[in-house]
């Protein structure tokens, strides 16, 4: 059976493998592409990061749109509700520049991470390095190395009630903080 990508005859292979066949026509068919996996972002200016502060000012921190309609629309104001039956600081914030993004997000305890333009983002590995906590919906990639819920941060299903949950379950382990950033 054959099939047709772009223009490129390709047998019918399982479509990873097309692509792959596609953007390499060297590539053999019998490449076992099942343990790719996509590498984090990283940090992108890692030395230009602050000092961390050693008091925190809040607990739970997000910086950007707040007026959104979809999840993180829906995830802030959970969020928002949530924070404000516990007591607890919050700072919610439209967008920062750089350098005030980074002080702030040090001096809190957890990070709201949602998905922005993919799941990935800048947010959960800037907040790991300066000493937060970040609260991110389960992963819809797979990793190479991905961060470990409850060691390196805390996952919640996108699902009304999902982040309440977790940021109660985080909040039970605020000891663990400073090790798990």
């Amino acid at each position: 059976r054959y099939g047709t990508v772009t223009g490129v005859q390709t047998c019918a292979l399982p479509i990873s493998r097309q692509i792959l066949r596609w953007a390499d026509p060297t590539c053999p068919t019998g490449r076992e592409t099942g343990k790719l996996r996509p590498i984090s972002l990283g940090l992108p200016d890692p030395d230009r990061l602050p000092c961390l502060p050693k008091e925190k000012k809040f607990d739970i921190f997000f910086a950007g749109d707040l007026h959104e309609k979809g999840l993180r629309g829906r995830l802030v104001e959970e969020c928002r509700h949530h924070a404000s039956t516990r007591g607890w600081r919050l700072c919610l914030k439209e967008r920062m520049d750089r350098e005030e993004y980074w002080k702030t997000l040090a001096e809190s305890r957890l990070c709201l991470s949602p998905p922005g333009m993919g799941w990935d983002c800048w947010r959960h590995y800037e907040a790991m390095a300066l000493g937060a906590v970040p609260l991110m919906p389960y992963p819809t990639i797979l990793q190479y190395h991905p961060p470990m819920d409850g060691q390196h941060c805390f996952y919640f299903p996108p699902e009304p009630g999902g982040l309440a949950s977790v940021m109660d379950r985080a909040m039970d382990r605020s000891a663990d903080f400073t090790r798990m950033a």
